[in-house]
């Protein structure tokens, strides 16, 4: 298939606005915070940070692709072509050096049917093993940052993270502003669920949006907040007879 003919496919049935909007509007979904990654870009003077640039992989992109719009909803077509031979300079001042390299280039041509096609370019250094992987990579996510997927990392705020000796954040990564955070309302309050403080025998602990959902899918069959899970529990105990106070668990705070 040429890009014609993807054209062709992607706008034999064309939806309608109100249709393109809603699946432009769900690819522009925030990502859960595991998928997203960081990369240190510029080294501040002492070296002892770097500026943060928050990233998705393409395993996130292709799920968030087949979540959206299922496995034949979309597609990708790729061409690959390695640059001529030209200078690069390394070392510096006497040691400067100016070594034959090449590039390898590839183009994504992203169509999603009844929506649109939009095209990105990735480039890796030929001499690299994985200069396709990483050029493919590069491309997918450009390709897809027009349908919505990814943009908002632009917008986040600049943050210079320490970094360690091999140039690599130091834990805790840096945390994403709350706009940046995925919307998972509670299924009893309707409120957004958030990461909660809990105070435990061994002391305070941190209980991630992930792990509260992933409790209440397995006690309660639904996805809670640590409020209503509390309740439920609280619930349960009185329906058992139990006496109900309160307990090691209580959340001290919601990290907002």
């Amino acid at each position: 298939m040429n890009v014609a003919e993807a054209l062709a496919l992607v706008y034999a049935k064309p939806y309608e606005p109100a249709k393109v909007k809603e699946i432009i509007e769900a690819l522009s979904e925030p990502f859960d915070e595991e998928y997203i990654q960081w990369k240190p870009q510029t080294i501040t003077k002492d070296k002892k940070k770097a500026q943060a640039a928050a990233y998705i992989d393409t395993r996130a992109a292709y799920d968030r692709l087949n979540d959206v719009l299922g496995n034949g909803g979309w597609f990708d077509l790729a061409e690959v072509t390695f640059t001529n031979e030209f200078g690069k300079k390394t070392g510096w001042k006497e040691e400067e050096k100016i070594n034959p390299v090449t590039k390898c280039l590839v183009t994504i041509h992203m169509g999603i049917l009844g929506v649109g096609l939009h095209s990105g370019v990735g480039e890796g250094w030929g001499a690299d093993d994985n200069a396709y992987t990483i050029a493919f990579a590069q491309a997918l996510k450009r390709a897809a940052v027009p349908f919505g997927m990814g943009r908002y990392l632009y917008d986040l705020p600049k943050v210079y993270h320490p970094i360690d000796a091999y140039k690599k954040f130091v834990e805790p990564l840096p945390e994403l502003p709350d706009w940046a955070k995925p919307r998972k309302p509670c299924e009893v309050c309707g409120e957004r669920i958030r990461k909660v403080e809990v105070n435990t025998p061994n002391g305070l602990r941190t209980f991630t949006v992930d792990q509260l959902i992933a409790n209440s899918m397995k006690k309660q069959g639904k996805k809670m907040c640590a409020k209503c899970q509390q309740a439920a529990g609280a619930q349960k105990k009185a329906a058992a007879g139990r006496p109900v106070g309160k307990a090691n668990g209580a959340a001290a705070s919601v990290v907002q």
